[in-house]
């Protein structure tokens, strides 16, 4: 700052304060801004996740369909596990007294801690009709969180944002190159679902025999970078029962 003649302390003084009171406002806006940015990013994400989710159950009913009276194809295979971990209205394994109205204020970690043992994710790289000819990847397509003792081994809190990760792991300390020599990266190989979950329960009036649709809650819960705290996102998908699609077309 170069001083004209006549400047007096004080001027001087208020002078810098004006320009220190400008300077920091415009961080201030320029963080907020990035912090907005940032949320709009981990939302789009997010929501991104959880149709990849929805879109696969839709496909995996829609396909059972299709393969009904044609004898037992994958893709029933896959929705028969996938019922399998279905839940009642009123099971007693579903302690969340707000599960059904949306997420009670928990913090992700406290969410994870109480998620319903049968929960579970889709592994959206798997569902290819060539791919599921390896019994190892149908049987891998569906992944549920397991007892209570095991839980979030694989579905478990987000690091960054909701998603999946795929890859490959090794049973030692190999590099990389090793595993390249080894066959590289699989990338239809989940190795865990960050943030992101589903759970399944029976609806209808049969609902504990033959039921007919299911609600399936997509959830994902994280912790934002924006450092607003934690952010929740869920939807609901109702897929009717194909069985009951098969009689009705019968009939």
């Amino acid at each position: 700052m170069r001083l004209a003649k006549g400047d007096t302390l004080v001027e001087i003084m208020f002078a810098i304060g004006v320009f220190g009171l400008v300077s920091v406002g415009s961080i201030g806006i320029m963080n907020s801004g990035l912090r907005t940015a940032q949320g709009a990013l981990e939302v789009s994400l997010a929501r991104n996740e959880i149709d990849a989710q929805a879109e696969a159950l839709r496909f995996i009913a829609s396909a059972t369909v299709s393969e009904i009276g044609r004898g037992s194809g994958p893709y029933t295979t896959i929705w028969q596990k996938i019922v399998s971990l279905a839940y009642t209205t009123d099971d007693a394994a579903l302690t969340d007294a707000d599960f059904f109205s949306g997420y009670s204020g928990a913090s992700c970690s406290e969410l994870y801690r109480n998620l319903p043992p049968k929960s579970f994710v889709v592994n959206t790289h798997a569902l290819d009709s060539s791919l599921l000819a390896d019994s190892s990847v149908l049987t891998n397509v569906i992944q549920s969180a397991g007892p209570t003792t095991s839980r979030n081994a694989l579905i478990k809190t987000a690091s960054t944002m909701p998603r999946l990760v795929f890859g490959q792991t090794l049973s030692d300390s190999s590099t990389l190159s090793d595993a390249s020599a080894e066959g590289a990266v699989l990338e239809n190989n989940l190795l865990s679902a960050e943030g992101i979950y589903i759970t399944a329960v029976r609806q209808g009036i049969s609902s504990l025999t033959s039921p007919e649709f299911y609600d399936f809650y997509i959830r994902t819960c994280w912790d934002n970078l924006s450092g607003t705290g934690s952010s929740t996102i869920e939807t609901t998908v109702r897929l009717a029962n194909p069985s009951i699609i098969a009689s009705v077309n019968e009939g």
